[in-house]
């Protein structure tokens, strides 16, 4: 029997109790919440390596990146990298400058002037941050290991046995089993993020060298092929993965452009072979599993995770094994925010570029690109009114693609300016190219998505072309 003297406490814990249950639960922030300019969420960056559009039965077999990017995210369905080459596409990819803006037009980081970037602005407005994996190509030469903006800066490109850089001191990466860059970057990462104070936001730019060719433990390089972590070679999760084959897979395009006469390759007929990519992109997908259980660890739950790539890739498409063509164009974006759309993916049909990947991450966070020393202005804008399903103002009807690298360096192919109009435009989806050649290519992108026939000298399409050069003359008028 309760004795009086316990019976007050007792109806004071009753009490307490049926005013916390009584008590509304806190609102989650939503992703509309998370998505809205300047909220100043977490933000991750995860920039895959010579990744095109890949068929969905490759991320269905990654249990993380499905569960958040196929199956919870906004997929933009459209997306196109303005200059398909590492480099290039990489300084678009922190500045949201078109090549020829940005001037990182080969190979070689030392091009790049890293004094405003995605970095240094985010930094201005309260944000940590850290870059993880590949920053540009030639990283050993570059003057300065430590850009500004960067608050943690782990650098670095090969599978194995190659120098990265943490905040600027050099260490090896072996060829142990644990020595797998990936693992080494996922690690780093998760550690860093432990750290980052909870009252501030952070900003995290993950680039792994998945899925690029690399070298192996052994210190044979891959050729065309991705390296797996050793725990994902024959991996049972990517077996009876059909190759990714397209109309434009073993044939040429009609009619045949000059300088593609004389190519030999032919090896990639029946398509680009997706296992090894499959098992490779398991070790991404580990390292995504990794910082989401580390972020929750935290209570870090208003967290915006965006997947895109550097550049596209031919990958056999009119013979063409490697990227620089105007058809490699094409790159993955997904965007996804906890809360109201989780679980409720969907997709996007308007065109966007890589040149916006910048100013939308600046947009979230309260910030704005630039200005630039070079007097330039931003290339791209946010995508966030698309998010919302809000119409652009005003409508982007035109994009500029571009790929500068000399002919006599590594392209294998001579440089070509170009553009594609999007579903905005009066004249509806086209590709239009001029290479250095003399050589034009203009394709019918709603008729003829594979952009299989050249319709450049066709009598019927002769106004098109005319307004398609007149918009070609006004993106890329002459460089000094």
């Amino acid at each position: 029997m309760t004795s009086p003297a316990r019976r007050p406490r007792i109806a004071l814990l009753v009490a307490l109790l049926l005013l916390l249950t009584a008590a509304p639960a806190a609102a989650r922030t939503t992703a509309e919440d998370l998505l809205r300019p300047g909220g100043k969420p977490d933000i991750v960056l995860l920039v895959l390596d010579d990744v095109g559009p890949l068929p969905d039965a490759v991320w269905e077999r990654l249990p993380t990146i499905r569960r958040l990017f196929l199956e919870g995210s906004v997929r933009l369905t459209r997306h196109v990298g303005n200059d398909p080459l590492c480099c290039p596409g990489r300084a678009t990819l922190l500045t949201g400058l078109r090549a020829r803006d940005h001037g990182v037009v080969a190979n070689d980081g030392r091009l790049f002037d890293p004094t405003v970037t995605i970095a240094t602005e985010l930094a201005d407005v309260g944000y940590r941050t850290g870059l993880f994996g590949k920053y540009l190509n030639m990283e050993e030469l570059l003057a300065d290991k430590t850009p500004p903006g960067w608050n943690r800066f782990f650098m670095g490109i090969d599978y194995y046995r190659d120098t990265w850089w943490d905040d600027g001191e050099p260490f090896w990466i072996g060829d142990r089993a644990r020595d797998y860059s990936v693992d080494v970057l996922r690690r780093t990462a998760v550690r860093w993020l432990g750290k980052v104070p909870r009252e501030e936001p952070f900003f995290a730019y993950l680039s792994p060298y998945t899925i690029h060719a690399g070298t192996r433990r052994d210190g044979s390089y891959a050729g065309d092929e991705p390296v797996p972590a050793p725990r994902h070679e024959k991996d049972p999760r990517c077996r009876d993965l059909e190759p990714w084959r397209t109309p434009a897979h073993g044939t040429l395009p009609a009619p045949v452009l000059a300088w593609m006469a004389g190519m030999d390759t032919w090896r990639r007929s029946q398509g680009r072979p997706l296992t090894e990519i499959c098992e490779a992109l398991l070790g991404v997908d580990d390292l995504v599993s990794a910082l989401e259980a580390r972020l929750a660890a935290e209570g870090r739950e208003d967290v915006v995770w965006i997947l895109t790539a550097d550049n596209g890739m031919s990958w056999g498409r009119f013979g063409w094994e490697r990227k620089h063509v105007p058809w490699a164009a094409g790159l993955p974006l997904f965007i996804h925010a906890p809360g109201g759309s989780a679980g409720e993916p969907r997709s996007i049909v308007s065109t966007t570029t890589s040149t916006d990947i910048a100013p939308t991450i600046c947009d979230l966070a309260g910030c704005a690109m630039g200005p630039f020393p070079s007097g330039k202005l931003v290339s791209g804008r946010s995508i966030l009114p698309l998010l919302h399903g809000e119409v652009e103002d005003p409508p982007r009807e035109v994009i500029p693609t571009e790929q500068l690298t000399p002919w006599t360096q590594e392209a294998w192919m001579p440089p070509w300016q170009g553009l594609v109009t999007t579903e905005a435009s009066p004249l509806g989806r086209w590709s239009y190219v001029r290479y250095v050649t003399g050589d034009v290519w203009m394709a019918d992108l709603e008729a003829d998505p594979w952009e299989l026939v050249n319709l450049a000298a066709d009598p019927a399409h002769r106004e098109t072309r005319r307004a398609l050069e007149a918009l070609w003359e006004e993106l890329h008028p002459p460089r000094h």
